[in-house]
């Protein structure tokens, strides 16, 4: 049988990706060994310069917002500064069990030296199952749906590529009894049956992508991943699999109340929540997570203790990051926001990466921040 994802534990938590997902597991790239980047502060000896930053392009933020005391500009998100006392900190495995690793955080990839570059895009078809967040019946009748994003956020994740619907009843003959059931965690000894799709579109690799799910109403709210990623190295006979996450409508009702906000998300608002990783693709603690808009007050920025079978939110942490990387922002305005993250190595900040995503209404939207992608760095 399938084991349950641990990144739903986020949402079973909260009795609440992806990705990623991030929001977790859209990505395995990664960069060679645990390259460091130049802290050290600029000429004028200004402390509060990001390393890294240069990766996002002045481009990203044409109209910079002022940021009060106590914070530091970061691709154009004013971001909780972080110091000494709260270095970043790769997440070893032992500690949990998967996107992890030795050593210090790699964080080549915000180097030019170390900028990633995309492969040429190959046109794959996308299969997989549905894979429950938290709580949740049987993972049936779900709709599946790639996107490339841009445009305007009121239109959608962005342009739909391709379309399809999950079924339980497909599932076993497609894949086997093992990778067709997971785990319940709310009832031990029992499974969930998971739908099974295949898109008949194709869609490219090396290119940013966008996924949402979505079902019955009474059971399913809509989940946007973003920073969907496919590399050619996933590439076999033409196809890529993938677990396309669903999140049900009664852990939508519970994140909230489990994050210190009684009153709920209010209706027509929606949240953002991810996984903050280096470019290794191992989480890291100790990141500083920022969103513009940011959550409405006295609210602030959502993170999580160290317990990977139990990962509670923890309402007064200011610290950032634990070491499962997790973070969320409730309770925002539909539209067009960003995502910042940074951390403290060595003499000072450095960039942890940065993403434009949409807020929906009635859907949280996902995204693991892995350092940058080919297409979000500068041109020249």
């Amino acid at each position: 049988m399938r084991q349950t994802p641990w990144l739903c534990l986020f949402f079973a938590a909260c009795a609440l990706a992806l990705s990623t997902a991030g929001c977790g597991d859209d990505d395995d790239s990664s960069t060679d060994g645990d390259a460091d980047v130049d802290v050290d502060a600029d000429a004028d000896g200004d402390a509060d310069e990001v390393a890294g930053d240069e990766a996002c392009g002045p481009e990203s933020c044409p109209d910079p917002p002022s940021c009060d005391d106590g914070q530091v500009l970061s691709c154009c998100v004013c971001v909780r500064r972080q110091d000494e006392s709260h270095p970043l900190a790769r997440t070893p495995c032992g500690a949990v069990d998967d996107d992890c690793g030795p050593g210090e955080p790699d964080l080549g990839c915000f180097q030019p030296d170390g900028y990633r570059v995309a492969g040429d895009p190959q046109d794959v078809i996308v299969y997989g199952v549905t894979d429950i967040f938290g709580n949740g019946v049987d993972a049936d009748d779900i709709r599946v749906e790639i996107f490339e994003p841009g445009g305007d956020c009121g239109d959608g994740p962005g342009t739909l590529l391709a379309t399809t619907t999950a079924l339980v009843d497909d599932c076993v003959a497609a894949l086997g009894q093992e990778e067709c059931q997971e785990e319940d965690p709310d009832d031990e000894g029992s499974f969930r049956d998971l739908g099974y799709f295949e898109f008949t579109e194709t869609v490219p690799t090396e290119t940013i992508l966008a996924l949402r799910t979505s079902g019955n109403p009474s059971l399913w709210k809509p989940l946007v991943l973003y920073n969907l990623y496919f590399t050619n190295d996933e590439v076999s006979e033409g196809r890529v699999f993938y677990e396309a996450r669903v999140l049900s409508t009664d852990d939508y009702r519970t994140i909230p109340a489990s994050a210190g906000m009684p009153a709920g998300i209010s209706p027509g608002n929606g949240a953002l929540a991810g996984e903050v990783h280096d470019c290794g693709d191992a989480r890291v603690g100790f990141a500083q997570v920022a969103t513009d808009p940011a959550p409405p007050q006295p609210y602030s920025i959502t993170y999580f203790n160290d317990n990977p079978d139990d990962p509670l939110p923890i309402s007064s942490r200011t610290e950032g990051t634990s070491i499962l990387g997790l973070w969320a922002s409730l309770n925002l305005p539909p539209g067009p926001a960003k995502v910042s993250a940074i951390g403290f190595v060595g003499d000072g900040m450095v960039s942890l990466g940065w993403f434009d995503v949409c807020v929906f209404a009635d859907t949280v939207s996902a995204v693991t921040l892995r350092g940058p992608r080919p297409q979000q760095l500068p041109s020249d």
